[in-house]
């Protein structure tokens, strides 16, 4: 991998972990806004279904999703099935959120958990990356040795064999001149 192409990728990490922490901060500021806001909606309501409750007790209830029995009977009047039933729904929204929040806290952590792997896997990814380059090159340069071997092979068996040919018409010369000499 090239320096600019490893440089790129660092780059696009980073950009990418700073959305995700900006997106996450965004999301903590949202929360606690709906989170106010849904606990004024629920005091009010709390306020409109039993108004003659104490303040004290509104808070607690807001407060508190697990309520003392004795203000769940305040609550739980008869008469106002309805507003239990926008309790119960207020109640059910903030567990919800509650839930979405760990789930994006998990993303989160998961998130820059693999980003700091792939950080401590550059290492390792750039050095089996320069060993493969340094292959292409080695292989490249056998290519040309072979090349140059096969050459040079085919070079002195022909001169293998002008010598050799060379060597039996000398012995067939000798033999000729010793035959004639012998004959005369």
């Amino acid at each position: 991998m090239t320096g600019s192409t490893r440089q790129s990728r660092i780059t696009q990490q980073t950009s990418i972990a700073k959305r995700l922490m900006d997106t996450i901060t965004r999301f903590k500021k949202l929360q606690i806004t709906s989170k106010a806001q849904s606990d004024e909606r629920l005091a009010r309501e709390i306020r409109h279904a039993c108004p003659d409750m104490l303040e004290s007790d509104v808070k607690a209830i807001v407060e508190n999703s697990n309520q003392s029995a004795s203000l769940s009977n305040k609550l739980l009047n008869p008469r106002i099935d309805n507003q239990r039933l926008v309790l119960e729904s207020a109640r059910d929204r903030t567990k919800q959120m509650e839930q979405l929040d760990q789930s994006i806290t998990q993303l989160a952590s998961m998130f820059i958990m693999m980003q700091e792997f792939l950080e401590k896997q550059q290492e390792t990814i750039d050095f089996v990356e320069s060993n493969v380059e340094n292959a292409v090159v080695d292989v490249e340069v056998g290519s040309q040795m072979m090349t140059e071997a096969i050459k040079i092979r085919s070079e002195t068996r022909s001169r293998s064999r002008i010598i050799l040919s060379a060597l039996c018409y000398l012995i067939l010369l000798i033999i000729i001149v010793t035959a004639v000499i012998a004959f005369q």
